[in-house]
């Protein structure tokens, strides 16, 4: 069984994506949904409880992802390491919540392998790409050709980011399609 889950930990939008053999399963935990995206199909966003209270809504996070990892028999997860350049309340709290998922999936007996995000860049074809570039990467995916994520991802291709009005500055691919494609690259590490 080749099966491999890559992680990426995000403050509002944490998202997995499970290598199962040729078969690729998206998961997003999301407040909310983008409203300008008109498709939610291809992937299953699970609702991200917020109470205030930061420890309690990380564990109910990771006792999800557990249960996602555990239906799939699961046995190994590759984690994006720490953004450095994040500003820093966003690191603290990202590692907070990483933390307790971290405790969560060795708990379980479920192996963790730390990625650097530039060797997930690396691995969509560049070390200095930014969303745009990755989304660019994931589009061209051969192996995903018959996924429905990335078939509405092709769909809606210009939904999912802006330029400026001069159309040289890209403003930003929209989570939690981001962090989708973060998760899949570090699937297929």
């Amino acid at each position: 069984m080749n099966k491999n889950v890559g992680i990426d930990y995000s403050i509002n939008s944490p998202a997995l994506t499970i290598k199962d053999n040729n078969d690729f399963y998206f998961y997003c935990f999301a407040e909310k949904l983008p409203k300008t995206i008109p498709f939610k199909d291809g992937f299953i966003t699970k609702k991200l409880e917020k109470n205030g209270n930061n420890i309690i809504d990380a564990s109910l996070v990771a006792k999800d992802i557990l249960k996602i990892l555990q239906n799939h028999n699961v046995i190994n997860v590759n984690l994006e390491g720490y953004s450095y350049q994040s500003s820093s309340k966003a690191i603290f709290q990202i590692a907070e919540n990483t933390g307790i998922l971290k405790y969560f999936l060795l708990q379980a007996g479920i192996k963790i392998n730390i990625i650097q995000p530039s060797t997930v860049k690396q691995k969509a074809g560049g070390g200095g790409f930014k969303k745009f570039d990755m989304l660019q990467a994931f589009l061209k995916q051969e192996n995903l050709k018959d996924n429905l994520f990335h078939q509405n991802c092709k769909k809606y291709e210009n939904e999912l980011y802006k330029y400026n009005q001069d159309k040289t500055m890209i403003i930003g691919v929209k989570s939690p399609y981001s962090d989708i494609v973060d998760s899949y690259y570090l699937s297929v590490i």
